[in-house]
């Protein structure tokens, strides 16, 4: 497992990851179907200490790219670790591979801080509950 760290920007870390994983979603299915029992991609873990995010994926996660993904948000909410020629190039990226699988840790940009298992619980994000 890796974890995605998103950091608060002008939007708090909650909500960011929420919409960047709804839109992680939205790329697989463009259309929902109004029966879709879910709205997001991965799992999401909150730190217990700072309320940080953190999107949980493993390396070979693939997304199905739906016919017509619309990108704008998704472009929005990585706009923070991501620099205008990387936004543009994650919607030419994900635009050109309609109908076929993107592997997840290929369009995450540059900047975003990717952890281990072992670096996040150093971190303190996992509490364990001891019983006496």
């Amino acid at each position: 497992m890796k974890y995605l760290i998103i950091k608060d920007t002008n939007i708090v870390s909650s909500e960011r990851s929420k919409g960047i994983n709804r839109e992680l979603y939205k790329i697989s299915r463009p259309s929902p179907d109004v029966n879709d029992v879910t709205l997001y991609q991965y799992e999401e873990i909150k730190h217990p200490i700072t309320d940080e995010r953190a999107i949980v994926f493993n390396d070979n996660d693939e997304i199905q790219v739906g016919q017509n993904p619309n990108v704008t948000k998704l472009k929005e909410l990585v706009s923070a670790n991501a620099t205008p020629i990387e936004q543009d190039q994650l919607e030419q990226y994900i635009i050109s591979q309609q109908g076929n699988r993107i592997v997840f840790k290929n369009i995450i940009p540059s900047s975003v801080t990717i952890k281990t298992f072992e670096e996040m619980e150093l971190d303190g994000w996992f509490v364990i509950n001891e019983e006496i």
